[in-house]
């Protein structure tokens, strides 16, 4: 209790003494590469701000040369949940000159008490986009971007706390830049299967952006949140188990399942771009509670009452990002009772020793999500699983970034205290049972490991301390070893997840007061950053073949980011 009253108190102090009185950042108008700028160019973009710094959108002027600019602006995203001031607002420039600029031009944005003439009525945005070619859909995207200084964007909380000032930044960069050539920038989206959507294409390219400030990511970013708007269904039916306004309907992905569903890329569109064209607030809510209801993932709000009750990390983390990031935009309270209530779930699965759990031997609790991993992998029905079966008794160390990731965008919000102890505990889980090896003794990349018995080598690129970074696709606490080396060896996942396996583990050390696991669960990061960033022995960013959704699942949670902003507080 006493830890978490400290939590609590230095989450007030930090909301506290984050209050903004003034502030001053630089936009560049970038044309896109293909495009020959006018002279009366239509630029829209979003601009994102700072808790308590602005509650007043006529408190914002736009500078060029020195000169204030007449605009549009209208109001955003706000911090509705703390002090209710904008979170972001919607910027239009009309008329502008762009002929002349041949790279890009710098607009100065400040609080300033405006001289220039207010622009009454908003231009359609659509006035200033470009349609793109056929593999991208001939969707639109705009002619000019405005990109955003990173260090600003780092400062605005508009996604989770994360930091772009790190010696290791560029090779993240590099490794981001990378990956984008290889799985993301040549999808032709006539072509594209479900998968290549799987776990939130769009965001993840926005976050690349937020980590970069590079066009490139913010066009991919934008036309991926055209496209995947173009199937969320809305047909003004309700929400409902077998499917309704809401779902997702792209090929064969079926209406309810939750798993396609995502709010985050409208949240960052609307946010960074300006752009909130292809959904209101009704559908928001809709797609958090369909996400919710859809009978084609386990339901992960309900209390767990069996011992072969139906459980995914991957649905518990996407649907809970789904409704808090719902929550975020428009404050309904509907979504917030909701993602209160898949807390209290999620933290009874993590805490509370149910009957079967004690009568099968299986304690003490491990901090991680264990379930049957049969039903987990549809290889048995809730129904009729076998029970009392310590050897499938089980969690997934990289679907378990879900929950995390939903958890710590839902710490930013509610529940704070309970939420921090459950990501200590998630994270040191992880680590101690969810990979091929044990640590044994000494710090950061020094630190050295034990390969467990039985376990092959599965890894997709060899460099830098394998054994160190081999991450296992199904890991238990009570099951036999042996089973689950088995188990390892038969699959070929591994170290294709562990990136985003660094957010579950920076946040278990954010959140530890002990000195020892702190130590742990930085030596284990450091060796994955060891393998990917720095390795010198091999480039690993190409080592995962041509699955595209790889892109989606290790930079969605912007986890090396996290890091970056954990690492340098302690």
């Amino acid at each position: 209790m006493i830890k978490i009253t400290k939590f609590l108190i230095l989450s007030l102090l930090i909301m506290a003494c984050t209050k903004v009185e003034s502030f001053e950042t630089i936009i560049k108008l970038k044309l896109d590469s293909d495009i020959i700028g006018k002279k009366n160019e239509v630029i829209t973009f979003g601009l994102p701000l700072a808790r308590s710094s602005i509650y007043d959108i006529k408190d914002i002027s736009v500078f060029y040369n020195g000169t204030e600019q007449n605009i549009y602006i209208e109001e955003g995203l706000r911090w509705h949940w703390l002090d209710n001031s904008l979170r972001s607002v919607t910027i239009q420039l009309t008329n502008f000159n762009m002929s002349n600029q041949l790279n890009e031009t710098e607009l100065i944005i400040k609080k300033h008490t405006h001289q220039a003439t207010r622009i009454p009525k908003k231009t359609p945005p659509e006035q200033g986009w470009v349609k793109a070619g056929a593999d991208k859909f001939y969707l639109y995207y705009p002619r000019v971007f405005a990109l955003h200084d990173p260090f600003y964007l780092s400062t605005t909380d508009i996604v989770p706390p994360y930091n772009v000032i790190s010696k290791r930044q560029p090779q993240l960069k590099s490794l981001i830049g990378k990956k984008f050539k290889r799985l993301v920038q040549k999808l032709d989206y006539n072509a594209s299967t479900n998968g290549e959507w799987l776990f939130d294409r769009s965001s993840a390219l926005f976050k690349a952006y937020l980590n970069t400030g590079e066009l490139t990511f913010l066009k991919e970013a934008f036309l991926s949140k055209q496209f995947y708007f173009l199937y969320v269904r809305n047909d003004q039916t309700k929400p409902a188990p077998n499917g309704g306004s809401g779902c997702w309907q792209f090929k064969t992905v079926a209406c309810q399942d939750g798993k396609y569903i995502y709010t985050q890329p409208a949240k960052l569109a609307w946010a960074l771009l300006g752009d909130n064209s292809q959904w209101d607030s009704e559908l928001i809510s809709n797609m958090a509670l369909q996400a919710d209801l859809g009978n084609y993932q386990y339901n992960t709000r309900e209390p767990i009452t069996k011992e072969n009750q139906g459980f995914t990390e991957r649905a518990a983390g996407l649907t809970g990002l789904t409704e808090v990031i719902a929550y975020e935009i428009n404050a309904d309270k509907r979504i917030l009772n909701h993602l209160k209530q898949r807390i209290h779930t999620l933290h009874q699965m993590q805490n509370n020793v149910s009957e079967w759990e004690k009568n099968n031997g299986w304690t003490p609790k491990s901090g991680a999500f264990e379930h049957s991993w049969l039903v987990h992998e549809n290889r048995a029905k809730t129904n009729n699983a076998k029970k009392a079966d310590t050897d499938n008794f089980r969690f997934s160390p990289w679907m378990s970034e879900n929950i995390a990731d939903f958890l710590w965008h839902a710490y930013q919000i509610t529940e704070q205290a309970k939420i921090a102890d459950m990501l200590q505990k998630l994270g040191n889980a992880i680590d101690k049972h969810g990979f091929a090896s044990t640590y044994v003794d000494g710090e950061g990349i020094n630190a050295n490991y034990l390969r467990r018995a039985g376990f092959k080598a599965r890894l997709a690129c060899t460099g830098e301390d394998n054994d160190a970074v081999e991450l296992l696709y199904s890991a238990s606490s009570v099951a036999n070893k042996q089973i689950i080396a088995e188990y390892h060896n038969k699959k070929s996942y591994t170290d294709q997840h562990n990136i985003e396996v660094i957010l579950p583990l920076s946040l278990a050390y954010y959140f530890s007061m002990n000195t020892k696991d702190k130590i742990r669960l930085e030596a284990r990061i450091e060796k994955i950053l060891l393998h990917w960033l720095d390795n010198k022995t091999k480039d690993c960013s190409g080592s995962i073949g041509k699955n595209y959704r790889a892109f989606n699942w290790q930079y969605r949670s912007n986890s090396v980011a996290t890091w970056f902003w954990i690492k340098p507080q302690f």
